[in-house]
C-alpha cells in the first residue's frame, strides 16, 4: 500500500481551522465584556458617593477655624488630587492604544484589546506601571501619616496593598499583564476607588482626632525605593519620583496661569526647580504656576532637583499650548427661594425671575475653571406684535435702574436681548462674546 500523502490545499486547510481555533480561544465573549461594564458602573457609583462624603467633610473641616487643620486637610485632597489625574491619563493612555486612529477622549471602543493594558503598563522602553506604583505607594504612605488614632490607621494601611503574591514577580506586572482594555481601565478605577476611600478616612480622622498624634510627616516627602520604604523627612533618596499634571491632562492654555499640581517622592519641594521654554514658571504654595508667553503652540517644562550646590536633570514634560476657549455669558437671578441661579438663554423665563436679575458673568464650561470679568453689556427688548425696540447700556457686570426699568414693562411673548457682552480676560484683553437670548413668558 502506498504511503499517504496530504494535499498541499488540504494542508492549508489545517492551517486554517488551527488558526480559527486559537482566534476563538482567546476571543473574549460579550458576556465577560459585559462583567467588567458592570463591576465599572459600580465603582463609579461608590466614587461619586466617596466625593460626595468627602466634601462635607471637608466643609466641616472648614468649620473648625483651625488653620492648621484646614491645612492639613487641603494638603491632603490636592494629593489625592494629583493621583487621580495620573490615574485618568493612564485610562485615556489604554484607550488611545487600544482605538488607535478611532480614539475619542472619555470613550473605549476596542474594550477586548489584549494589548493595550500590558502595552501601556508594562511596555520595556515606557511602561507606567512601576511609576504607578511608586506614586500610590508614596500617596498611601503620605496619608497614613495624617491619621492620628494607631487602630485606624492599621486599617486604612489595608487599601492600596501593592505587595505581588507571586514570587519574583512585581505588582505590576501581575495586575495588569493579562486584562483587555476593558479590565485595565477598570482596575484603574479600582485604584481610584481606594484613594478616594482613604481621602474620607483621612479626613474622618481629622475630625474626630484632630492633629493629635499625627507624625511630623505632614509636609514630608515619602521615600521609595526598590526593595524599600522610607519615610525621611529630609527627603534623602537616591531615585527620586516626580510627578507633574496639569489641571487639563497635557494642555496649557495661552495668557493664563495654568496651575500644576505637583507630586514628588524622594525629594522635597523646595528642592525642586523649574525652567520653561516659552513661558514662565512661578511656585506658590505646592504648585507651580506656568503661564506660556505669547504665540507659542508648545511648551517644555524642566525639573531639576537642587540639593548641596549640585542641580541634576530629572525629568521633562511637554505640552500642547492653545487659546482660551471663548467664554460663554449667563444672567444670574435669584429665584423664589433666595438662592441664586444660573440662567445661560435659549429657553423661556418668567419675567418675575427676570426682574430678580443680579448681573451678568462670563466664564469658560470647558477647559480650565477661568472667570472672565464682564466689563459691559447692553440689553435690547422686542415687544410682540407692535414691534417696538428699545435698548439699554451697562457699565460692569450689574444690571443698571434703566435697564431694571426696562425688565418690568416685559410682556409674555416679548423678547429680551443681552448683547454686546465686553470681557476681560486673565490676560487684561477684551472680547465681546455671543448674546443671551431670551423668550418671555
Amino acid at each position: 500500500m502506498s504511503k499517504y500523502v496530504m494535499p498541499p490545499r488540504q494542508k492549508m486547510i489545517n492551517l486554517l481551522y488551527v488558526i480559527l481555533i486559537a482566534m476563538l480561544a482567546i476571543n473574549i465573549s460579550s458576556d465577560v465584556l459585559q462583567g467588567y461594564d458592570l463591576v465599572d458602573k459600580k465603582l463609579m457609583e461608590r466614587i461619586a458617593a466617596t466625593e460626595e462624603y468627602i466634601d462635607t467633610m471637608r466643609v466641616q473641616v472648614a468649620m473648625r477655624h483651625d488653620e492648621q487643620l484646614i491645612a492639613v486637610s487641603e494638603q491632603a485632597y490636592a494629593r489625592t488630587q494629583s493621583m487621580r489625574l495620573m490615574l485618568d491619563s493612564l485610562r485615556e493612555a489604554i484607550a488611545q492604544y487600544a482605538d488607535k486612529d478611532d480614539y475619542c477622549r472619555g470613550k473605549l471602543h476596542a474594550r477586548d484589546d489584549l494589548n493595550a493594558t500590558p502595552g501601556v503598563m508594562l511596555s520595556a522602553t515606557n511602561g507606567k506601571g512601576k511609576a504607578l506604583r511608586l506614586a500610590l505607594d508614596a500617596y498611601r504612605e503620605s496619608m497614613l501619616q495624617l491619621i492620628a488614632d494607631s487602630t485606624k490607621r492599621v486599617y486604612v494601611s489595608s487599601f492600596l496593598n501593592l505587595q505581588s503574591s507571586v514570587r519574583g514577580m512585581s505588582w505590576e506586572r501581575e495586575t495588569f499583564s493579562y486584562l483587555p482594555a476593558i479590565g485595565g481601565v477598570m482596575m484603574l478605577n479600582c485604584i481610584e476607588e481606594e484613594v478616594v476611600q482613604m481621602l474620607a478616612e483621612v479626613h474622618h480622622s481629622l475630625l474626630e482626632d484632630g492633629l493629635a498624634g499625627v507624625r511630623s510627616g505632614v509636609g514630608s516627602y515619602v521615600l521609595i525605593n526598590e526593595g524599600q520604604r522610607i519615610v525621611d523627612d529630609n527627603g534623602m533618596f537616591d531615585v527620586p519620583v516626580v510627578l507633574v499634571s496639569p489641571s487639563v491632562i497635557n494642555t496649557l492654555y495661552a495668557g493664563y496661569g495654568n496651575v500644576l499640581n505637583i507630586f514628588c517622592a524622594g525629594v522635597p519641594f523646595d528642592q525642586l526647580d523649574f525652567s520653561a521654554s516659552g513661558g514662565t514658571v512661578v511656585r506658590r504654595g505646592g504648585t507651580c504656576i506656568i503661564t506660556p508667553q505669547g504665540n507659542v503652540r508648545a511648551l517644555s517644562l524642566r525639573i531639576y532637583c537642587v540639593r548641596d550646590g549640585k542641580r541634576t536633570h530629572l525629568c521633562d514634560y511637554d505640552y500642547k499650548v492653545q487659546p482660551l476657549p471663548d467664554p460663554v455669558a449667563f444672567l444670574t437671578y435669584r429665584g423664589s427661594d433666595n438662592a441664586v441661579r444660573n440662567y445661560y438663554g435659549g429657553v423661556p423665563i418668567r419675567r418675575e425671575d427676570l426682574s430678580n436679575a443680579v448681573g451678568v458673568e462670563a466664564r469658560v464650561n470647558e477647559g480650565p475653571s477661568v472667570k472672565f470679568i464682564v466689563k459691559s453689556f447692553e440689553t435690547m427688548m422686542i415687544k410682540n406684535g407692535s414691534g417696538e425696540i428699545s435698548s439699554a447700556r451697562s457699565q460692569g457686570n450689574k444690571l443698571s435702574a434703566a435697564q431694571h426699568e426696562q425688565i418690568l414693562k416685559l410682556s409674555p411673548g416679548d423678547k429680551f436681548y443681552v448683547t454686546s457682552i465686553v470681557v476681560a480676560s486673565p490676560d487684561g484683553t477684551t472680547k465681546q462674546i455671543s448674546p443671551i437670548n431670551m423668550i418671555i413668558i
